[in-house]
């Protein structure tokens, strides 16, 4: 199955976008993440609730 996002992306939730998750595995249609600052807490988020990193243009390049 076609995944949006891989293993150790950085990916955030789309209604608290202020902190950082990592992908830690995929099964059964769902996201296995943890917080990158505190690895020992784990979250379960369906694909459409997650984003990954916005990159904006500027005039003088990206900006990540």
């Amino acid at each position: 199955m076609e995944t949006k996002f891989k293993k150790d992306d950085v990916v955030y939730e789309r209604v608290n976008p202020s902190s950082k998750l990592v992908v830690g595995d995929f099964r059964d249609g769902l996201y296995y993440c943890r917080l990158q600052e505190n690895f020992r807490r784990n979250f379960v988020f369906q694909e459409r609730e997650l984003r990954g990193p916005v990159i904006r243009k500027s005039t003088e390049g990206l900006v990540l």
